[in-house]
């Protein structure tokens, strides 16, 4: 089970019908669906930043002063990339200098670095990733 710190920012929880039509945008952009560990934690909040950490939802949440991007905004940087984490999977969380990706060939969450895509730490479960994901 996911406990959030008290300093987390979390969101209403998405429905069954967003998260659906979320994956249908990803999979139009060639990219993986929202695997179904995450849809469970988007059903119980769309969305999260936890310190440097922010969990993308299913829709973009306004901010004071800025927009929250969804999950499919976010991915868009990666759809023309060539790099193989990039390709077809999906990113979930990006930190300042980590990333959270699925890897659906594998069915494995990839802690990797923003920027070269090195792979840091891998995990089975989302709850595993989401505390490699914290603290990383």
């Amino acid at each position: 089970m996911i406990v959030f710190p008290k300093n987390a920012i979390t969101f209403a929880g998405a429905t069954h019908a967003k998260i659906d039509f979320a994956s249908a945008m990803l999979k139009n952009d060639s990219f993986s669906e929202i695997p179904a560990e995450y849809a469970k934690f988007l059903l119980a909040t769309d969305g999260a930043i936890v310190g440097e950490a922010e969990f993308y939802g299913a829709e973009a949440h306004a901010r004071q002063n800025y927009v929250f991007p969804d999950i499919a905004a976010a991915n868009r940087v990666f759809k023309d990339m060539q790099h193989p984490l990039a390709k077809g999977n999906l990113m979930l969380a990006r930190g300042i200098e980590a990333m959270l990706m699925w890897e659906a060939s594998t069915g494995f969450f990839v802690l990797c670095d923003r920027l070269d895509f090195a792979e840091i730490a891998r995990a089975a479960t989302f709850e595993e990733a989401f505390g490699a994901m914290v603290n990383a």
